[in-house]
């Protein structure tokens, strides 16, 4: 064993060397030259444009297929993407990269638009990226209604947060009478004709702005910024009324697709000209997206469509949301802008829990939701542990640690130490201070590592309990994990509730290494102390925890299925259990990303990762195992692909907490309708709800340390 770490070590200095040599400069297989420009592109000669076309000047080098990606950003954060597979021949051309127009509709945002990102990619598995350039491109000054509008979603505006205006640019008018003023002005005519989501069309009859029109509308909830089922709302329009013979009404839906209007308020005007009304409602008790319809015209028609020539419709659409607080403590599960907080309560049924509860030391309870029981949790009070590390290689770990850098590690070692490292999915890592080599990034206290000190050290650590469902993913052959403890234990104690797993563990303590196999040996005078690295030989793939001891993952009584349903093409996923098989993890081609690079899942789950996934069929998986009570994340700057660990569907805002504090954007991808959701700094998209199952995309400032405590991620 020693004789094959020796040349491992020798191999990756090997490696190392022929890494920091030079290397002869040599031209790309495809690269892009420009020009540049944009257009864009009315497929079906309707008017609008279905497409805004990016055209990209290229050079080939090489010829064959390729892949190429565009990224598209208006003013206000929102992300457009484009991403085809290409054949070239050798030489000069065009790439036409194709925004979907009705995108940019929904935004509602104008233009310029930014081209922030293009790449060309080999046409690998995954595909490896060739070049990739930023800011390439402005746009011209489009207005979004130039655009295709969707069907069923063409309301004036649709609105989270309460009030919600809708301004007279949006709707002071009615469809195109402006054009009846002066046919070769149409700056009067509304720019989202016809504002109604199931394309209920204006009056042509009339002026602008003689004949009567709706000219601005505002909703507004009467219990707070968010509109909440069975509250009061309350409408105020300002109409330009062409008289007393003019009548509003106001009609209602809670479904968008199909949608049954329901009248709800009507009144006719008090005269001719600039007149306002208010009208107040409940919503309905059901969730989700609801319509409210304004109906402007003469007062002998009772109609959810107006039909007369001077008829003014005008939707406006709102998501409506409820809080679900059983035990009365203002949290709700699922967690909700609604409730009077807006944390997750991660036991609904008991008011004495919740986020901001006090953790009570000896009740076995999360009292305050952080994940972390009785002592485990920083609010109970702890002991110190020193653990000695001597001088040259020791086969370590760190016990219940948070901070999982490595530079956190090279601190926690105050400096001494000249490398490090991690056999992890059958690879070596290594963090070399000597040579400047560096492709290990974290350690957890599932991990044991070799470390090389200078001299001998003594490191203090806080003494807790036993951390709960440490869950470690382990993988046929040689292992190196870590004992999560501040206890001294026999090791066949240790191991007993996995002894049927091994083959064979090592102990390295004093230049010397210590064998045990529960085969042969059955009980042993072995002991593993705190800080103690271990080298552990499975028979198969298998998924531990620890809680004082190792056990089978599935041995624990918790056990829970999830179905996660598969779409025909590429899927974006991720485990919300710790499995007890790995399902769809095994057998399949799946990819994660991992420091920048994308690779192929060879190993066990990380269930720290996304992954992609591409089946031939739509199928439904059905997954069985432990909730994820806790894990450390690790993000580098820029992109990382991560999970979302969580068999419950809540808010982006909610889930990632204080985390937001490093995040430049976030991507999520619905297989299902094959669309992006996004969030970023420039845009809110801080209500987007996460579903199980999904993987996420991250673009961080940051290398930064994050904890999942079993209901949201929290910066260490």
């Amino acid at each position: 064993m020693l004789s094959y770490l020796k040349e491992s070590i020798f191999g990756m200095l090997v490696i190392l060397w022929f890494i920091v040599m030079p290397v002869a400069a040599f031209a790309l297989d495809v690269e892009f030259v420009g020009p540049y420009s944009s257009y864009g592109d009315d497929t079906n000669n309707d008017g609008k444009y279905e497409f805004l076309i990016f055209k990209a000047g290229i050079k080939v080098n090489k010829g064959g297929y390729y892949y190429f990606y565009g990224l598209l950003q208006d003013s206000e954060g929102n992300i457009n993407e484009f991403s085809r597979r290409v054949y070239y021949d050798t030489g000069f051309g065009y790439v036409y990269m194709q925004f979907d127009g009705t995108k940019i509709f929904l935004n509602k945002v104008n233009g310029p638009y930014a081209i922030k990102r293009i790449e060309v990619s080999r046409d690998s598995i995954p595909p490896e990226l060739i070049q990739g350039k930023d800011d390439v491109h402005l746009t011209d000054d489009y207005n979004y209604t130039q655009f295709q509008a969707p069907p069923n979603m063409n309301a004036s505006k649709y609105c989270i947060l309460s009030p919600c205006n809708i301004p007279k640019s949006l709707i002071g008018s009615r469809d195109n009478i402006g054009n009846n003023e002066n046919p070769k002005n149409s700056s009067n005519n509304e720019p989202n004709q016809p504002n109604t989501i199931d394309g209920c069309n204006d009056g042509t009859a009339g002026t602008y702005f003689d004949s009567g029109s709706i000219d601005s509308i505002t909703i507004r909830s009467l219990e707070g910024s968010y509109f909440e089922v069975g509250k009061p709302i309350n409408i105020s329009l300002v109409l330009n009324c062409h008289g007393v013979w003019d009548r509003l009404s106001i009609f209602y839906t809670t479904d968008p697709i199909n949608p049954s209007w329901v009248l709800k308020k009507t009144a006719q005007c008090p005269g001719s000209g600039i007149k306002k009304l208010s009208f107040s409602f409940d919503l309905a008790q059901n969730p989700g997206n609801h319509t409210i319809r304004t109906v402007l015209q003469p007062k002998s028609l009772l109609e959810s469509c107006g039909t007369s020539p001077y008829a003014d419709n005008d939707d406006v659409m709102i998501k409506v949301d409820k809080c679900v607080d059983n035990d009365g403590d203002g949290y709700g599960n699922p967690a909700s802008h609604i409730c009077r907080y807006a944390e997750e309560d991660c036991d609904d049924n008991n008011p004495a829990v919740n986020p901001r509860a006090q953790e009570i030391c000896d009740d076995n309870i999360d009292n305050d939701c952080d994940g972390l029981i009785d002592m485990d949790d920083d609010n109970c009070i702890n002991n110190n542990i020193t653990i000695s590390f001597a001088k040259g290689w020791n086969l370590a770990s760190l016990p219940n640690i948070e901070n999982t850098s490595i530079e956190f590690l090279l601190g926690l070692f105050k400096n001494k130490c000249e490398r490090v490292l991690v056999l992890r999915n059958k690879r070596w890592l290594i963090f070399d201070l000597e040579h400047h080599y560096n492709n290990l990034y974290e350690i957890n206290g599932t991990n044991g590592f070799w470390i090389k000190l200078k001299e001998d050290l003594n490191i203090s650590f806080e003494k807790k309990q036993e951390q709960k469902a440490t869950i470690m993913s382990l993988t046929k052959g040689w292992n190196m994990i870590g004992y999560p403890s501040t206890e001294t234990k026999k090791l066949d104690e240790v191991f007993s509730g996995v002894s049927d797993d091994i083959e064979l563990v090592y102990l390295y303590k004093n230049n010397n290494f210590n064998s045990y196999s529960p085969e042969k040996n059955g009980v042993t005078n072995l002991y593993v102390k705190p800080g103690t690295g271990i080298f552990v030989k499975l028979k198969n793939n298998a998924e531990w925890f620890f809680n004082g001891t190792y056990s089978h993952l599935n041995s624990s009584s918790n056990l829970v299925e999830f179905n996660l349903t598969l779409a025909k093409g590429w899927n974006l996923i991720s485990a919300p259990l710790s499995l007890k098989d790995c399902g769809v993890f095994c057998g399949n081609t799946l990819y994660y990303l991992d420091n920048g690079k994308w690779r192929e899942l060879d190993g066990a789950v990380d269930y720290t990762k996304g992954y992609w996934l591409n089946p031939n069929i739509s199928k439904k998986i059905t997954l069985r195992g432990n909730p994820i009570n806790g894990m450390n994340v690790r993000i580098i700057k820029g992109w990382n692909l991560i999970s979302y660990p969580l068999l419950n569907r809540t808010t982006l805002s909610y889930f990632f907490g204080n985390t937001l504090a490093d995040i430049e954007a976030i991507f999520i991808y619905n297989s299902h309708n094959k669309s992006w959701s996004s969030f970023s700094k420039l845009k809110s998209g801080s209500n987007t709800i996460l579903e199980p199952g999904f993987g996420i995309f991250v673009k961080s400032n940051n290398n930064a340390d994050w904890y999942f405590d079993g209901n949201k991620l929290n910066k260490v």
